[in-house]
This record gives structure tokens, sequence and C-alpha cells, in this order.
């Protein structure tokens, strides 16, 4: 898959060889959070951080498209509390995954005397390079920490999906000799969870229906750039 999103960014690139094409490197930090369906999980979003490079392919006077390849990190901090064999057990706690992430961002842009704002929306999708959960349990009056690596694909429901996909929205200042500052929002649209729906039959014949596990992705950041060239 990593090997799929180079070969889209280089064909981008050599498609516009001929257009008017400028090169930038980005960096920048965002707030990291996930969207699920954990009633006794409390989710709190943590801050993460983003490198790569972004492109500016010139599509006319107003419009420009804007192929990116960034590393993201992506995640949440969670809390949660339930009661085994009637005693109170409490988890603090976060998840963090490594993605290569290619957003391809179409721009409208309105030039103002000494900069350029840019209003653009498209797709991003990303692949997971790496991940981990780590969290602090107190069960019985005793605290224990552990940390694990995540796993990444289709076979169990403790594993999580590895590619993810959504959709961008950016907010950008390009200033004339080539620095840029972006926000941006990451929508994602993948549920990256593995659960299938199951169904609990009590012993009185009630059927209780458990949903599928949900866990899609949530980012909203700004980084900071320059693009090279005129």
């Amino acid at each position: 898959m990593k090997k799929s999103y180079l070969s889209i960014f280089l064909l981008l690139f050599f498609v516009s060889v001929h257009a008017q094409l400028r090169i930038g490197i980005q960096a920048g930090a965002h707030s990291a959070s996930v969207q699920q369906n954990m009633a006794t999980v409390s989710n709190k979003a943590l801050v993460g951080f983003s490198a790569g490079v972004d492109t500016r392919i010139e599509l006319g006077k107003r419009f420009s498209l804007h192929p990116g390849l960034n590393y993201v990190v992506k995640g949440y901090q969670y809390k949660e509390a339930k009661n085994d064999i009637g005693e109170t057990y409490k988890t603090d706690g976060e998840q963090k995954i490594n993605y290569l992430e290619m957003p391809i961002v179409v721009a409208y842009n309105v030039p103002l005397k000494k900069y350029t704002l840019s209003i653009g929306a498209g797709p991003a999708l990303a692949t997971a390079l790496s991940g981990y959960y780590k969290e602090t349990n107190v069960l019985l009056g005793q605290s224990f920490t552990i940390k694990e690596d995540l796993e990444f694909g289709m076979y169990n429901n403790t594993q999580l999906k590895g590619i993810d996909w959504g959709a961008q929205l950016q907010l950008a200042i390009t200033l004339p000799k080539g620095f840029f500052a972006k926000l941006y929002y990451t929508h994602g649209l993948n549920n990256l969870g593995n659960g299938a729906e199951t169904t609990i039959q009590q012993q009185n014949g009630q059927v209780i229906r458990q949903p599928r596990d949900e866990y899609f992705n949530r980012n909203m950041g700004v980084m900071i750039g320059y693009f090279f060239g005129k």
C-alpha cells in the first residue's frame, strides 16, 4: 500500500511537469481524537505531530491542486470505568497510530495585496505504519501499567483496519516569498473497527443486540511550510 501511495504521488508529479508546479515542505501539530460507540469509555483528544511535503499545481487563475504526502500521528486518550466482581475497575490510557497519509485537495484561491487566501477540500487516504496503546489500570486497589503494540488487519475483533480514508478541509494563507500556513480538518469515513454485530439471548428469551464496534479518526490541526521555486 505504501508503494501505491508513492506511485500515485509520482504520477501526479509527472503529469503536471508542464503545468506551473511548486513543491513545499510542511510540519505542524494537531488535535487527534476518535468517534466510538463504547458507552463505558470516555474519549479525550491528544496532541499529535505531522510532517511531509505539499505540492501546488496551478489549474488556472483561481484554482490549484494540492497532492501531499505526510507522516501523521493519530489516536486518542481514554478513561474507562466499569464494575467487575463487585469492585470498581478504572483505566487511564492512550492509543497512538502512525500513518502515512495522502490528501489530494482542490483549492479556490483569492489573491489579496500581500498574500493569497485559499479554501480547499478533497479526499485523504492513509495507511497505518505502526501503533500502540498504553494504559494504567486500578483493580482491587492495585495499580499496574501495560503497553502493547497494535495489530492491523481484518482477522479478529482485537485488530483495527490498516487503511483509513476520509475527507479533508483546508484554509491556507500563502505569502509572496513562499511561506504558507494552513488550518485543516480531516474527517475519517472508514470504520476501522473489525467487530461484527452480535446478539445475546438471555435465559428469559430476550434478545439483546450489540452493535458492531465503531472507530472513526478525527483530526484538526495547523501546519506551516515553505514552497520552493516561483
